[in-house]
């Protein structure tokens, strides 16, 4: 789970999938025509959450900077609720290698936990496999 997007990040049940969805960059753009941008914003989902029937639950920052310009983006965020569109698209963070992070949690006997941060491109990670190597 990548939440270094500028704050442009998600929650959505249906797009999570259980974790799969996790990390996955997506377009998405209000179809309001008086306050919204043409180009809208590229979000990464990190969670899922309820969402009473809609694909996405945008942080506040993302939701305003889908707006055509400051002013916009504030009326847009007073709103609460517009429609949008998406697509799918490649994840990019340019002068980043993928990271894997160990969580503070794992400090439990037999836990561990961790994120993965900057995958690039368009696919799922659905399984790690980890193997003890004795030194």
């Amino acid at each position: 789970m990548n939440l270094s997007n500028n704050g442009d990040v998600s929650a959505s049940a249906s797009l999570y999938r259980d974790g799969a969805g996790c990390g996955a960059c997506y377009q998405v753009r209000c179809t309001h025509p008086y306050y919204c941008s043409p180009n809208g914003i590229v979000v990464v989902i990190t969670d899922s959450g309820a969402s009473d029937g809609t694909d996405f639950i945008l942080s506040q920052h993302a939701f305003t900077r889908m707006g055509q310009n400051t002013d916009a983006g504030a009326a847009l965020l007073s709103l609460g609720l517009v429609g949008i569109e998406y697509r799918r698209v490649s994840c990019s963070y340019p002068n980043k290698n993928i990271v894997f992070k160990i969580t503070e949690s794992s400090n439990f006997p037999y836990y561990l936990e961790f994120e993965i941060w900057y995958q690039q491109g368009n696919q799922d990670i659905i399984a790690v496999q980890l193997c003890e190597v004795k030194w």
